[in-house]
């Protein structure tokens, strides 16, 4: 039929060969060109020129605060990621927290670029963990930032308490991820 080949056997193609695609070319090659579907010869992967998405994540160590504000990014827990831009960020974390006094409260939130993502602020955290008796909680959480420009954006975890001790808990039963990936 015009317009739709059909290719039969076993093609060799020794550099590259062109797909049209909703007015836009898909190249089919060895190289890390634009528009780009690479199959490598040695094992068969595919990747994709240029990347689908980026994305960065982290184990987050155990992190302790008495502090009563947000602001402070806990030690390993910031996460950098280079986006292509006009694209918006899913940031996410799943961990584990605690206090060490009955009726105190602790709160996680979101940095990205210094700064909250709305609805959340300085005020308002995203999750919470209030303890009838001092015992820890699981967590996990994801936010859809708003969108972002092209370039180098970083996001990090925060962490206050409303008395005593909040902790990010890591032990044999318990890991913290934190992570960023862009959609486009």
């Amino acid at each position: 039929q015009l317009g739709k080949p059909t290719i039969t056997g076993a093609p060799t193609f020794k550099s590259s060969f062109t797909i049209q695609s909703g007015g836009g070319d898909i190249i089919l090659a060895t190289g890390t060109v634009s528009n780009n579907i690479e199959i490598n010869g040695s094992d068969g992967l595919i990747s994709f020129y240029p990347n689908i998405h980026n994305s960065s994540t982290t184990n987050i160590p155990q992190a302790t605060t008495t502090s009563t504000t947000f602001g402070t990014c806990l030690a390993g827990s910031t996460v950098t990621i280079t986006t292509a831009g006009n694209s918006r960020l899913l940031i996410f974390f799943s961990g584990t927290i605690a206090n060490d006094t009955n009726a105190s409260i602790t709160w996680l939130n979101i940095l990205l670029d210094g700064a909250y993502i709305s609805p959340f602020t300085s005020a308002k955290g995203i999750t919470h963990h209030t303890v009838a008796t001092a015992a820890d909680s699981g967590k996990s959480f994801h936010i859809l930032s708003g969108t972002v420009s092209a370039g180098s954006h970083s996001a990090c975890l925060t962490m206050k308490v409303s008395a005593n001790t909040g902790t990010l808990v890591v032990d044999t039963n318990n890991d913290n991820q934190f992570g960023v990936m862009e959609l486009r």
